[in-house]
């Protein structure tokens, strides 16, 4: 399989796998560059993939199906009056691409189904606004919990797994980190390297869950150094440090 990957609109990611002349696409927040990809590269493309329904990841899915006459695939919660799905999925799910299976994950917080696309012969997650290079997505009131395990989820992947995420946030998520634990050489290396690719107009495209579990401070909230920079090493629950992580991120 091949992977690629298309910055647009501020700052997503759509995602396109590709087998021979057959392309997916996850998440397309903007049909142009989709298009101008496929027909550049002689391509065609069969199938969507949804990870939740925020409108940054599905305004392009109408105008794809209507040039390409593509198939629809996520989970229920995209299903509205102006999108339709062609199959819905949910957790523990699989859905063949070519000799590829890729499985489907549940994993709740920043929507109530957000998915995540786990495909283990390719060594690849689509991670949508889950997880991103260095943070994670925003969550419902009252869902830090199901985020939390939700991240553990991810964590828990082979560590040679990429990451394919929604947004690119990397280095405000690593300045954030910083701030929290500014002696962290894994973070304070991360950062530079960030930085570096800003500086030269490149996008943050690359990440492992290696990468993550160790500079990733949302994956870390279970972690006693973590804990105590946020003041909580006598409240050692990671959910309420997770919490506190994400509730200092959003007012950053």
């Amino acid at each position: 399989m091949d992977i690629q990957t298309i910055p647009a609109l501020s700052d997503n990611f759509i995602h396109l796998l590709v087998e021979g002349d057959e392309a997916w696409v996850v998440d397309p927040g903007d049909a142009t560059p989709v298009l101008s990809y496929l027909k550049t590269h002689n391509l065609r493309l069969k199938t969507i993939l949804l990870t939740h329904n925020h409108a940054d990841h599905t305004a392009g899915v109408n105008p794809l199906r209507r040039a390409t006459h593509c198939s629809v695939i996520g989970p229920a919660e995209c299903a509205t009056s102006t999108l339709t799905l062609d199959r819905t999925v949910a957790d523990h799910d699989s859905i063949p691409f070519g000799p590829h299976p890729i499985h489907v994950l549940s994993v709740p917080g920043h929507t109530p189904g957000h998915l995540v696309f786990l495909c283990e012969t390719a060594s690849a997650v689509w991670t949508g606004d889950t997880l991103f290079f260095g943070g994670c997505g925003r969550i419902m009131p009252g869902e830090a919990a199901a985020m939390w395990h939700s991240l553990c989820r991810l964590r828990a992947l082979d560590p040679q797994t990429r990451i394919y995420c929604g947004h690119d946030y990397t280095s405000d998520n690593l300045e954030f980190a910083a701030g929290i634990l500014p002696d962290d050489p894994a973070i304070v290396d991360r950062l530079k390297q960030a930085k570096k690719q800003e500086r030269a107009g490149s996008p943050s495209l690359s990440s492992t869950i290696a990468e993550e579990r160790q500079s990733n401070l949302f994956l870390r909230a279970d972690d006693a150094v973590v804990q105590h920079a946020l003041g909580l090493l006598h409240n050692p629950d990671p959910v309420a440090a997770f919490a506190e992580l994400r509730r200092r991120k959003d007012v950053w």
